[in-house]
């Protein structure tokens, strides 16, 4: 199934989507409002 995916494999929660999160959550992301975030391996790439 992660050949399905650009990247090659299947993303790992506390690898690629954790530090995500975990920035979000600090004082670092304090000016971010209202973003999606894709966290998908580049399985929804946009043109």
């Amino acid at each position: 199934m992660g050949q399905a995916f650009p990247l090659g494999y299947l993303g790992d929660p506390l690898k690629n989507i954790a530090p995500a999160l975990v920035f979000l959550a600090s004082d670092a992301a304090h000016y971010i409002t209202g973003q999606q975030i894709a966290i998908n391996g580049g399985s929804a790439m946009v043109r």
